[in-house]
């Protein structure tokens, strides 16, 4: 009886291990979300080069001007001038995720910014919302970096 028990516990602790243990697998919307966390952090901080680690290797940024950039240089050009501009409050918000394919996710986002023109005697706030797509892919670390970047 004994052995019986060890037996089946064994089978049960066998069966069961490959699902008590594995990870449970995101939805692209929490990719989505995970990612542009990292990336409302950094811009935050002003941090530029947190910024370029976020984007894969071999990356493209489309400017809201047209300009593209395809190496860390450029991409590195276009937040320090972003960053440099900016001021007030400002966020990234994801409006939609989806699975393009296996290890890519297509995601839409809002950046937001609040700002404040003060004058002599005028005081003007004003909101801008411009939508920004990415094109996020995992690597082959398991992590995910943005391979295009649209803005709008």
């Amino acid at each position: 009886m004994t052995k019986l028990s060890i037996g089946l516990i064994g089978i049960l602790l066998t069966g069961m291990a490959g699902q008590a243990w594995a990870a449970p697998v995101a939805t692209p919307r929490e990719v989505a979300e995970v990612t542009i966390a990292k990336w409302n952090e950094a811009f935050h901080r002003g941090r530029v080069d947190d910024i370029v680690s976020l984007y894969a290797d071999n990356a493209m940024l489309l400017a809201p001007n047209g300009q593209v950039s395809k190496n860390p240089a450029e991409i590195r050009a276009f937040w320090q001038a972003l960053i440099g501009r900016m001021g007030g409050e400002y966020q990234i918000n994801i409006v939609d995720a989806r699975t393009d394919k296996d290890g890519t996710i297509i995601t839409k986002a809002v950046f937001s910014t609040r700002q404040t023109l003060t004058r002599t005697s005028q005081t003007l706030r004003y909101n801008y919302d411009g939508e920004l797509f990415n094109v996020i892919k995992r690597q082959a670390d398991g992590s995910w970096k943005t391979e295009v970047q649209r803005w709008n």
